[in-house]
């Protein structure tokens, strides 16, 4: 696991505010997609479409504090449409610092990777932004000839389930707020107040 943030989860929550404080401050819900025309719609889109890369930064315990520390991943995304972002190859680990349970620690460590795919509406131009809205994200496990499914359920229309794209310096942010994991369709996990994660481009 590759260091990247030597840093607490309060620092990187500040910068995360700060960024979203752009696109939140333009409607308290965040449901702004009739504030921009079908034609900046598509503006907005030809600005971040394609594919990006950078870190997953995830924390490594929870609940989060203002102590709380964090790790990151490398990771790639693409903006496949105005409505689809697709997050590629997502790596279960990161959520192993977040659960309890041992035994789904052990299914997560040894799950694949998988791709989720996000539903996004453009809601701003100046910045771009829009809001997420993850589908679940699911990872399949074989142990000792059992196959067991386990499920990462994401909230969206909450504050924070969106991205936002610095045009000038040409970099992409995006937060996915986790809610709870399923295994085999019984709830192990439960992230009341949000599992934070973010999607940090970094230019080669």
């Amino acid at each position: 696991m590759k260091k990247y943030f030597k840093t607490s989860w309060a620092s990187l929550f500040v910068v995360g505010c700060l960024a979203f404080s752009l696109t939140a401050c333009l409607n308290d819900n965040e449901d702004n997609t009739k504030r921009i025309t079908k034609e900046e719609v598509q503006q907005a889109y030809r600005t971040v479409a394609g594919a990006h890369t950078g870190k997953l930064v995830f924390p490594m315990s929870y609940p989060l504090t203002a102590s709380t520390k964090t790790d990151s991943l490398d990771i790639s995304w693409d903006v496949t449409s105005d409505s689809t972002l697709l997050i590629k190859q997502v790596p279960a680990k990161a959520f192993v610092p977040s659960v309890q349970d041992n035994d789904v620690k052990n299914l997560l460590m040894k799950a694949k990777p998988q791709d989720l795919k996000c539903n996004i509406g453009f809601y701003s131009l100046m910045p771009v932004a829009f809001v997420m809205q993850p589908k679940i994200l699911e990872y399949k496990v074989e142990e000792k000839g059992k196959q067991s499914k386990i499920e990462v359920l994401f909230y969206f229309n909450v504050r924070g389930a969106a991205g936002v794209y610095d045009v000038g310096k040409k970099r992409f942010l995006a937060q996915l707020v986790g809610g709870a994991v399923r295994v085999d369709g019984q709830l192990k996990a439960e992230f009341r107040h949000g599992l934070y994660l973010q999607l940090v481009e970094q230019k080669k």
